[in-house]
């Protein structure tokens, strides 16, 4: 009898959309939704939670009654958010929002009062240890020096004819719509000029040799700034980038200016991320890093890294592209943005640094971001988004990446539903075969997961498996008696049952033994596959709790040697 055929994948790392799924080399998947890929295991993501030290706690309004006046709140129109270290180094989020600008931190919100309501996009950065509030060209932005009982008042704009400054020619830093600090040094962007205040004065700036014109005679205006290593600044234009090189000492004398590109430019102003060594941002046909770009301009070509992503880039809605948001965390790049006709930003295309691949998206119904903050939560940098507008009674809500098993967000829950669609098996020759066989194995926790065999033929599909889930109460060995899920038996991590979730409702006896309530169980699943074709995919999903997909072998038999063997 002739071997059968057999292919399959001993793990997964990333994605890659844009190639043909039966090209796809080994580990990779053609789609994932919600999914992480760590140490070779395609899990699902984490979940997003709402601390109730994170928002705020009232009523919405209008008032519906009977109300609950305890309950978290979102922060609602959200118009920008920091992470915040004051001069005793104590680390605070600040939130600017239409009902004031907060300092929040597990130890409390404290309101700081503004000289007028912000109602409007705004921009703050930390100068040292003062906040700066840009509030746009047409307003004179604000401060605030750290201290809770004082409030954000102007900036003191001095007069020219003042004796200190009519001799050296300063002027006072002008209205913007962000700024950034670097050597010292507040960077303002206008248009295409670029003021560079002076060092140890965020107020004041030389219109001399202090102020920078950026691809002039252009029709296009700086959208983002970067700083590129000790000193260098890139300078992010609509339809170019620039290079402000040799930054030291005196920069009138030593500072270069120059274009490294006009082929393509920065099309959101909060997707430029520096990743440690390199700086990434999203650019209208596609994410680039500033490497990509300067060796193209010595190459002659580039491509994109996002390339694998294509198609979701295709799909990006342009007309929200002012609210796309990117950060670099737990080595990742997180990148949100609007898909197709969704008119809130919702999706995060994620890359990951240690596969050296793209992860997919994440996505959640309860996500409309408007901002991405790092944060440090007791002694680890965690993630949290910030949701904007459109999410009913979600606006403003702060949530913290990376938490449970599920989406809870101002005390509405939501399961994750994720989705992994592997590369097309052709089972290492072409032509075509017969399937025969597949195992899956998988490792749940409280799961609720389909299986879907796509054969290359239109529409040709077969459902191996749907909606299945796992008892918690019984064992894959038949002599077992069920398990009790009060845990009186102390037994909880007693091997072979087929689920090990815990539910946290009722009595729970947690004994001499403990409870892992994190405990996954690993099972080989087979199915039987029919029909024929060049190659097969799986399209693995779960709607409830966790399904990590860690390895899949397919059997299938050539049409040649099943032909042989009949003659």
């Amino acid at each position: 009898m002739p071997a059968p055929l057999i292919d399959g994948d001993r793990g997964f790392v990333g994605v890659d959309l844009r190639t043909d799924p039966s090209l796809l080399g080994p580990t990779i998947a053609a789609e994932a939704k919600n999914k992480v890929f760590v140490k070779g295991i395609a899990e699902t993501r984490k979940g997003v939670y709402t601390a109730t030290w994170a928002n705020q706690v009232g009523v919405t309004f209008p008032i519906t009654f009977p109300a609950v006046f305890d309950a978290p709140t979102g922060w609602r129109n959200v118009y920008h958010t920091i992470w915040f270290r004051d001069p005793n180094r104590r680390n605070y989020i600040l939130i600017a929002s239409d009902k004031g600008v907060y300092r929040v931190s597990p130890s409390g919100q404290i309101r700081i009062r503004t000289p007028e309501a912000i109602d409007e996009a705004c921009y703050m950065v930390q100068v040292f240890d003062v906040v700066l509030l840009f509030r746009g060209t047409l307003k004179q932005p604000w401060k605030w020096d750290g201290d809770p009982e004082n409030d954000f008042e102007p900036i003191t704009e001095i007069d020219n004819s003042d004796a200190k400054y009519s001799a050296s020619g300063t002027l006072p830093i002008p209205n913007a719509t962000r700024a950034i600090e670097y050597q010292n040094r507040l960077w303002v962007p206008r248009e295409d000029e670029l003021h560079v205040s002076d060092i140890f004065d965020y107020s004041r700036y030389d219109p001399i040799y202090s102020q920078f014109y950026i691809g002039e005679g252009t029709a296009d205006d700086i959208v983002a700034l970067s700083p590129y290593g000790d000193r260098s600044m890139v300078i992010f234009k609509g339809s170019s980038i620039h290079l402000l090189s040799n930054l030291y000492g005196d920069y009138a004398t030593n500072a270069r200016l120059d274009e490294i590109t006009r082929e393509r430019g920065c099309a959101s102003p909060d997707t430029v991320v520096n990743t440690g060594e390199d700086l990434w941002f999203l650019s209208y046909d596609g994410v680039y890093t500033i490497r990509q770009v300067l060796e193209n301009k010595l190459t002659g070509s580039s491509q994109p890294v996002s390339e694998a992503i294509q198609p979701y880039i295709d799909r990006i809605n342009w007309s929200l592209k002012e609210r796309f948001k990117a950060t670099y965390h737990d080595n990742k790049y997180f990148l949100s943005v609007a898909l197709d006709g969704s008119s809130v930003c919702d999706t995060l295309l994620v890359y990951d640094f240690l596969n050296h691949k793209w992860a997919g998206y994440w996505t959640s119904g309860f996500f409309d971001i408007g901002y991405l903050v790092r944060y440090p939560v007791s002694g680890k940098t965690r993630l949290f988004a910030i949701n904007a507008t459109g999410v009913s009674d979600k606006e403003g809500a702060l949530m913290m990446l990376d938490e449970g098993f599920s989406d809870e967000v101002l005390g509405e829950e939501a399961q994750i539903s994720d989705l992994l669609l592997t590369r097309g098996y052709t089972y290492g020759e072409a032509g075509h075969k017969r399937f025969k066989r597949a195992e899956v194995q998988i490792s749940t926790w409280n799961p609720t997961f389909s299986i879907e065999a796509i054969r290359d033929g239109v529409n040709e599909s077969d459902t191996l498996v749907s909606n299945e889930t796992k008892d918690r109460t019984k064992y894959y060995l038949a002599n077992r008696d069920d398990y009790d899920t009060t845990n009186t038996n102390d037994d909880h991590g007693q091997p072979y049952r087929e689920d090990y979730s815990v539910p946290l409702t009722g009595n729970l006896f947690l004994g001499d033994n403990g409870i892992n309530f994190d405990a996954h169980q690993t099972a080989t699943e087979p199915y039987v596959l029919r029909g024929s074709g060049e190659y097969l995919q799986l399209r693995i999903t779960n709607t409830q709790g966790r399904c990590s997909v860690r390895k899949t072998t397919l059997r299938a038999m050539s049409i040649e040697q099943q032909v042989r063997r009949k003659v």
